[in-house]
Formats: C-alpha cells, sequence, structure tokens
C-alpha cells in the first residue's frame, strides 16, 4: 500500500510520520476534550461547547487541516467525512459510493482554480498538509453518546484516528493525483506518434510498469489504433488504479489498511493507550465476542442454526452460493481488524517509538503505557467463529487470502518485535 508513496517521496518511508515526543498537539486536545467528557448533554449544548473549546482549530493548528467538527444525537460513535470524496475516485469501495454527495467536486474546484493555491501536498514527516489541501474541510462527526462514554484523552485518541482518515485520504489522493496526470501526459506522447508500430513500443515499455493489471496484447493492438488521448489515458488509468489499490495483492489485508492507518496516525500523535483503553470500552458496549465470553458461544449458536436453516432450504442454498461465486462473499473480509489484532497493531505504534528513542526517560514511559496495552490485551481473547473457520477451509480462494494476510501480520511482527522492547528495559534498569 505505501511502496507507490516511495517511488514519488524517495527516502520518505512507512514510518516517516514524525514520532511527537512532546505529544502537543494530543496534550492539547486533551485538554479541551476533559471540558466535556463525561457529561451528559444535548446536541445543541455539545455542539456549542465543541465550537467555544475551538477542538477543530486546535487540529488545524498542528496538522493544517481544515477540520470542522460536527455534533450528532446518538449512541458511542463517531466518523469523517473527507471533502475530496467523489462517486468515482478510485480509493472509495463501491458500496459506498451512493452515500456520497458529488456536489464536494465543484467546491473542491473552486479550492484548485484559485491560481495562488493549485498547488497541493502532504508532509508526511511532520503530519501536515500543505497549499490546497489545507483549504479543503475534513468534517468530523462525534456523537453526545461517545462523549458521555469516554475519557478526555480517551475522547481526543478517538477524534485523532477520525482525523487520521482524511490526512490519509489526502495523502493517497495527492500521489492519485500526480500519477494521474503523469499518465495523461504519457497518452498524449503516444497519441501524437503516427506509425503504429512505434505505439506499440510505447505502449508496451508502459504496461511493463504494472505487476497484476498489465493490458493483454490484443488491448494494446486496439489502444494502438485509438484516435483519442483519452482512451489511452482511460485504458492505463484502470490499470493503474488497480495497482494503487493494492500493492500486496491481498485484498483481505488490503481491506483493513483504512483503519489501520487512522489507528496509526492516532498512535504517531501519543494516542496509543488512550485509543486502546477507549476501543475497549466500545467493545464491550457492543458485545464483541474478543471481549465476553459469552458472545462467542452465541454467535457459534447463531451461526451454525442459521446456515442449517438455509442448507435444508434448497432455494436458499442457492442464493448463498450464488453470492460467494459472484460477490466473494466472506465474513473474513472486514475493514476492521479483529479486537485483539487491532490492539496489537496499535501497540506496535509504541514499540516503533523505542526503535527511535535514545532518552531513557522516555523509554520508561513508553514501557508504562506499553503494560497499560498489555493489560488491555490480556482482557481479550481472539476469537474466529466456526462458520469462518469452515469459509476458509472449504472454498481454497479464501484460504490464500488468509495465508497471504497472515504472511503480512508476520512481517509486522518481525519489524516491532519484543527485542525492542527487552532491549528498552534493559537500558531503564539502571
Amino acid at each position: 500500500m505505501q511502496a507507490y508513496f516511495n517511488e514519488l517521496y524517495g527516502d520518505v518511508n512507512y514510518e516517516s510520520v514524525a514520532y511527537q515526543l512532546n505529544r502537543k498537539l494530543f496534550a492539547e486536545l486533551s485538554a479541551a476534550c476533559d471540558q466535556i467528557a463525561g457529561l451528559t448533554l444535548s446536541e445543541v449544548e455539545l455542539k456549542k461547547r465543541v465550537a467555544k473549546l475551538g477542538i477543530g482549530a486546535i487540529i488545524q493548528r498542528h496538522t493544517k487541516i481544515d477540520i470542522k467538527m460536527h455534533v450528532f444525537k446518538g449512541g458511542p460513535n463517531a466518523y469523517v467525512y473527507p471533502m475530496v470524496e467523489v462517486r468515482n475516485n478510485p480509493l472509495v469501495y463501491n458500496m459506498w459510493k451512493g452515500f456520497i454527495d458529488t456536489k464536494d467536486v465543484n467546491k473542491l474546484m473552486k479550492v484548485l482554480d484559485n491560481e495562488d493555491m493549485n498547488v497541493g501536498y502532504v508532509d508526511l514527516k511532520n503530519a501536515k498538509v500543505e497549499g490546497a489541501f489545507t483549504k479543503i474541510p475534513t468534517n468530523v462527526y462525534i456523537s453526545t453518546g461517545i462523549v458521555t462514554f469516554l475519557t478526555g484523552e480517551e475522547l481526543a485518541a478517538v477524534i485523532l484516528h477520525e482525523v487520521g482518515h482524511g490526512f490519509t485520504f489526502m495523502q493517497m489522493a495527492s500521489t492519485m493525483f500526480l500519477r494521474n496526470y503523469a499518465l495523461s501526459a504519457i497518452a498524449d506522447e503516444i497519441i501524437k506518434q503516427d506509425d503504429a508500430a512505434h505505439r506499440i513500443v510505447l505502449l508496451r515499455n508502459v504496461n511493463d510498469k504494472f505487476k497484476e493489471s498489465k493490458l493483454s496484447p490484443k488491448e494494446l493492438e486496439e489502444l494502438a489504433a485509438a484516435k483519442k488521448a483519452g482512451e489511452i489515458h482511460y485504458a492505463f488509468l484502470n490499470a493503474d488504479i488497480a495497482e494503487t489499490r493494492s500493492e500486496t495483492g491481498c485484498d483481505f489485508y488490503d481491506l483493513i489498511g483504512a483503519e489501520y492507518l487512522a489507528d496509526q496516525f492516532a498512535a504517531r500523535m501519543g494516542a496509543s493507550t488512550a485509543l486502546s483503553t477507549a476501543l475497549k470500552k466500545l467493545f464491550d458496549a457492543f458485545g464483541s465476542p474478543e471481549s465476553k465470553t459469552y458472545m462467542r458461544w452465541l454467535i457459534n449458536f447463531v451461526e451454525i442454526a442459521r446456515y442449517l436453516i438455509i442448507m435444508t432450504i434448497p432455494p436458499l442454498a442457492i442464493i448463498m452460493a450464488l453470492l460467494v461465486i459472484l460477490f466473494g462473499l466472506n465474513p473474513q473480509a472486514d475493514i476492521y481488524d479483529k479486537p485483539f489484532d487491532r490492539i496489537k497493531r496499535i501497540r506496535q505504534q509504541l514499540v516503533g517509538e523505542l526503535k527511535l528513542i535514545t532518552d531513557v526517560e522516555v523509554k520508561r514511559k513508553l514501557l508504562e503505557e506499553l503494560k497499560t496495552i498489555d493489560d488491555v490485551m490480556k482482557s481479550l481473547t481472539p476469537f474466529i467463529s466456526i462458520i469462518d473457520k469452515l469459509w476458509v477451509i472449504l472454498v481454497p480462494s479464501f484460504k490464500k487470502e488468509m495465508r497471504d494476510k497472515s504472511v503480512q501480520k508476520q512481517i509486522e511482527d518481525i519489524a516491532y518485535n519484543e527485542l525492542f522492547v527487552h532491549g528498552a528495559k534493559f537500558e531503564t534498569l539502571a
């Protein structure tokens, strides 16, 4: 997922969001959230207090993202709506496109048409946006219920998670914009060539850059006869979308990427512990099977009963089989990690920080935070239902996906292995 950013930013790598050791943003945001956390407020009153506290302004001051805070009435919940979303954006999954209002495109175009703000980029090292991206609103929504439910630090961590979605969206969008411009320029050059054989050579050279989504020889021949550059641009853009959407080639792993990167953003602002305890509260509140023993038995019982009923009614069994064949329907295909795995990956961010820190006192603080997260992990039991296991066993393609996902997770374990933790403990013995 990250490799194509490296082509653009060179030595800026996967760990390039600077660890803010003073944690100014998180500390300032937590102090503001302390003023409303734990209170039972109406939607109107909460809206007034959020505006008075300047929560959006605090985030904007540190990240330059134009944060618009919104409040809604309901149970514990929060979400984000990046203004740059459009229905045909390749970063948006098809299932979500129906919920996107394309009128936002016009607002975005007005920003980009401003000649003084026609360049936008994302500063990965310092977790900031620049240029046109500073003018594109990112709308963060928090519920009255989540304010009542969490502590100030936990609420700040959840808000930073949502901000992380907006930051990541701009990060990927900026790269896709540049790639789009490059492909457009390539298409313009190819269409200028009068010789069909020369066109084929150029098309093959471009096609060879793709790994998993190469065009077939027949498709290249058809493109060589194109009358407009747009035809070539469109064909290669579609191929490029497939490449940028999945660097690993593992859909199950890529699906959880958005939530993981948002968690990562919050963690790298210093919110690892607070985000972990906030998520644990939410897991408990919503009856996660990894948090509640009785839910594990209940889910297994309900799923087995449901599938037995389906299989005893031929039409339903046929429909289920068609859904699997046509849409790859699988309970393992989720946009979230399982609770235990999610907390573990947040913990890895603290381990990553330990790799970079030389100050012994800071290491002691990080080790204390790790202990808190370890306690959260001990309260969770990894769980895969019986039906989930059967799906993976019975469908070969799903089995391969799960194996590939496991490999990616093992790579993460190596990058953030416990040797760094034990080394830090040894250094802080004195």
